[in-house]
């Protein structure tokens, strides 16, 4: 790591790859600069937050810097030069960038996540740790190396594979009228926002859906149950007629869960063979603590670990005291996953692995497995890795050189769902409407545009969420601390 001219550089790759941060950019005829938060390439990179939160950025925007960066380490027009990602002066776009190289270097670079982090270690000043997703002071604090940590243990547990990870897919269900889904264990746990009675729209653009919607979705991917955390908005017997299991185990908005519901919620779980669909009001808080609470049993993750791969699959996740609560159940949920484990004859340390079934495994996929059986394991292993690569090209192609093409509306894909964020339904102490992120401002005495930094005012959340809406394209994302 050097200081030099107002401009922090971490060198990750000595004489070819680099990270830096500052006011001045460096330039010379040797150095290629990918300025990943500026001109064009904002919006594919930028973090939509609900209130004080900046980051990480989620799975799909690490994908594609991944595919991104792999692709100009690989340009002919680079070759020689150094290449260095510029992340500028702003402390949430500099966390966010050194998150995404360090996370870079663990995946595509083999190294560990010690390796990874040691270039941005003496970094000054200091990266900021994430904040949870409320208008408040955060006392909880999650770090760059927790998320890298959170990564690895992701991948060694096989949450995700980004030689067949459907990138579109991924951006597409994550948007409020495409089923604000996101997957936190590829093919056994999804969340996803509270489905209503009706399918609506409001003027607007405010969208909600209806049972009906998820259905053809959920039989595709095999899941066999959905659980309800909030107040009911549909009838059961919609999920229930489909052939899908349904359970109800409400409890109050943003806080956490009765021992009694947690256990219940764990067992029924491990009681399902197939995929689990978890949803509360917006999918964010409740959903989130309960899915972590089942993780830190069964594949032992740390709470700062599930906390920060829950945020990176489902920006907003696990809010306020549930941090807290999370860091709380640790020891217990670790010691309650070795006892189920000796009791069913199963690994010392996680679950077996997990076998998607073969309609949710993506067409690319199935043609590897394919091409595996026909022509062995390397055959197989070279068609994922022909997907990868035209992947590669394919991003770098839309940042670069076909800049005219990307808009801020790009940008607002990641937000869509972001915005609902645990949306003000569930009404509490006989204020209907009132949602968590309010109730801790009004005990507080502030409102969001109180806070420093917020770009919030106290309309509600609903208000927000219409306001965002409305705002596509035309808006700019809330910047974190500065």
């Amino acid at each position: 790591m050097a200081h030099r001219h107002g401009t922090s550089v971490a060198e990750v790759v000595a004489g070819r790859l680099y990270w830096a941060c500052g006011t001045v950019k460096p330039a010379d005829a040797h150095t290629h600069i990918w300025a990943m938060f500026e001109d064009a390439n904002a919006p594919r990179f930028a973090y939509w937050n609900f209130f004080l939160d900046f980051g990480p950025l989620n799975l799909g925007q690490l994908y594609r810097f991944c595919q991104i960066m792999s692709n100009k380490l690989r340009d002919g027009r680079y070759a020689g030069k150094r290449i260095v990602v510029w992340a500028g002066a702003n402390a949430a776009q500099r966390a966010n960038s050194a998150c995404c190289m360090a996370l870079y270097s663990l995946l595509y670079l083999g190294m560990t996540p010690e390796q990874a982090w040691e270039p941005f270690s003496p970094i000054r000043p200091p990266f900021p740790p994430f904040h949870d997703a409320s208008p408040c002071v955060c006392p909880y604090k999650l770090t760059i190396p927790h998320v890298i940590s959170a990564v690895q243990k992701a991948r060694e547990c096989n949450f995700f594979d980004f030689d067949t990870f459907n990138v579109e897919e991924y951006e597409s269900f994550e948007q409020v009228e495409n089923g604000d889904l996101s997957w936190i264990v590829q093919g056994r746990f999804c969340a996803f926002a509270g489905p209503h009675e009706s399918r609506t729209t409001t003027p607007e653009g405010y969208v909600t859906l209806c049972p009906e919607d998820y259905i053809p979705h959920f039989k595709r991917w095999g899941v066999q149950a959905v659980v309800r955390l909030n107040k009911p908005y549909y009838a059961a017997r919609r999920f229930t007629e489909a052939g899908i299991a349904h359970h109800h185990m409400y409890y109050l908005d943003g806080s956490n869960a009765p021992p009694s519901i947690l256990d219940t919620f764990i067992r029924n779980c491990e009681e399902t063979e197939g995929a689990i669909a978890v949803h509360c009001k917006a999918g964010l808080g409740r959903t989130g603590t309960c899915i972590g609470s089942y993780i830190m049993k069964h594949y032992r993750f740390t709470a700062a670990e599930v906390i920060a791969w829950l945020r990176i699959c489902r920006p907003g996740s696990v809010i306020g005291p549930q941090q807290q609560y999370l860091e709380s159940l640790q020891a217990s949920m670790w010691a309650a996953g070795d006892a189920y484990r000796a009791r069913h004859g199963l690994p010392p340390h996680g679950m077996a692995e997990l076998r998607l079934p073969e309609s949710l495994r993506p067409a690319d996929d199935k043609a590897a497995g394919a091409a595996a059986a026909a022509g062995g394991a390397g055959a197989g292993a070279a068609a994922a890795s022909a997907k990868r690569r035209a992947d590669e090209e394919a991003c770098d192609s839309h940042v670069t050189d076909g800049m005219a093409k990307v808009t801020v509306d790009d940008g607002y894909r990641a937000s869509d769902r972001s915005a609902a964020a645990e949306r003000a339904y569930d009404g509490r102490g006989g204020t209907p409407g009132r949602s968590y992120a309010q109730m801790r401002m009004a005990a507080a005495g502030a409102s969001p545009a109180d806070t420093p930094g917020s770009t919030r005012s106290d309309a509600s959340q609903g208000d927000h969420l219409r306001a965002s809406r409305a705002a596509r394209g035309r808006g700019t994302p809330g910047a974190g601390p500065r």
